[in-house]
Parts: C-alpha cells; structure tokens; sequence
C-alpha cells in the first residue's frame, strides 16, 4: 500500500517507520512543491495519492482514511479509554494487523488526549512513564538538556496552579514555556495566544480540558460556541472530548 501522510510530528514519524518496517511505501502531502504543514494538510495538491491518507486531504478519491481531525473522521471524538482506536498510530496499527508497543501506547495517548493520558485515563499509560518520556522526546527534539525542558515544565505548572482555578487565561501573560505540557500535567485548561507565521494570523486556543479531565469538556465546547475568549473569532475548530479548540482574530 501507499501511506500518504501529513503534517511532520512524532506520531506521524512512527507511522512512517511502521508503514515502512511493514513493507509499504510512504509518500508525504503536499502543498505547492512543500510538505502540508497543519494549516494547509486538508488543502494538499491534487495529484497527491494514496491508498490510505494519515492526517491529510488532496482531492482525490480515498480508500482508507486514517484521522481523528474532523466530524467523521474513524477516531473523531473517541474518549480517553479508546485512544489506540482513535489516534491515527493506533488505527495504523489495526490496519497493519500489529499490536502497540509500550512506546506507541504512549505516542498514542500523547497524540490523542494529552491531558487525560496524564490523569490516568488511558489504559495501558502510566503517567510518569508519559512525562518521563514526554521529555526526552521533546528535549531530543529541541537539542537542550533534559533537565531543563523538565525545569520549565514545573516552573510553568507551578504559575498554573497559583491561579487556583480549572481554566486559566494565559493569553497575554507572557511566554510559558512547556505550557501544553505543563497545562496537562497539572490538570488545568489553559487559554493561549500565539502568532501563526504561516497564516500571518493571531491564533487563541485552548488546551488542557477534555473528557476524563478535572476542567472536563464543557470549557471546549463553550469555546466551540463563541463564548469567552472566543467571541469574536472565526474560522472555530476543535474537539471536546479530546479537550482542545482554536480559533483566530480578525484583522482590525
């Protein structure tokens, strides 16, 4: 088979080496002579093919989607119990007829629902085998010493939790390093601003909440609806269950 995949993170980097360990070929989506990065993956170019299409959408007839992005997608909305079913390492797997490493189960739950991974929700997941390995991945990553990506990881937990509060507006205080590690970790929904180079737009989101959370699924799905910090934004998307939402500012 031809894997096409999508945007480059680590789980789509196991993909490719499982998809290719197995035998099958591996193609990368993309858009205007690059590879799709998140912001174009459902706009690749239209010669792109592949019998299974990972994370991505050229316009042409697919035989196997492998996604849990978007409403219909096979792993759309599946709860924290459910991760392998629903990340797309896990339904590569399935396809594959291969049982998940202890490292892939943690690939997976990471992928799919960070947060609820790190409250224990996800079967097969030990939290502190997740941070531990969360922060070789990342420190190996960014080429820094374990250690301090460690380091910034608890200094930002701890800002998080001096709020006291389940959801946390972060947006315009400053950089906090880690934050999506350290939002999950610590069981707080955080509330951020960022600016998307690609886009050249100010995105919001908001990350740390889902099901099997202490914020739970409700500060996503108010998000979803425009309430909050989201007012006023357009082009909304997210998933409640898996805890996350974004959206962008309008140019004045």
């Amino acid at each position: 088979m031809i894997f096409l995949l999508g945007a480059s993170d680590p789980e789509m980097a196991e993909i490719a080496r499982v998809a290719t360990a197995a035998g099958h070929t591996v193609r990368h989506a993309q858009s205007g002579g690059r590879r799709v990065h998140p912001g174009n993956a459902y706009r690749a170019d239209a010669d792109a093919y592949g019998d299974v299409y990972v994370e991505c959408g050229p316009s042409a007839p697919v035989a196997t989607v492998v996604d849990h992005h978007n409403p219909g997608d096979p792993g759309w909305g599946s709860p924290p119990e459910e991760y392998l079913r629903g990340s797309s390492l896990g339904q590569v797997l399935v396809l594959l007829g291969l049982e998940a490493t202890p490292t892939q189960r943690l690939i997976a739950a990471a992928d799919h629902c960070l947060a609820a991974a790190y409250a224990g929700q996800c079967p097969g997941v030990d939290p502190e085998e997740l941070l531990a390995f969360r922060c070789e991945s990342r420190a190996a990553f960014q080429r820094r010493p374990v250690a301090d990506v460690s380091a910034d990881i608890a200094a930002s937990i701890e800002l998080l939790q001096a709020v006291g509060k389940p959801v946390v507006d972060v947006r315009y205080a400053g950089t906090l390093p880690e934050l999506p590690e350290a939002a999950a970790r610590c069981g707080v929904a955080a509330i951020y601003r960022i600016h998307d180079d690609r886009s050249g737009r100010w995105k919001v989101g908001i990350i740390g909440a889902g099901a099997g959370t202490v914020p739970g699924t409700e500060p996503v799905a108010a998000f979803l609806r425009g309430e909050g910090a989201a007012r006023d934004l357009v082009d909304l998307y997210g998933d409640p269950v898996r805890g996350y939402a974004g959206g962008y500012e309008v140019d004045p």
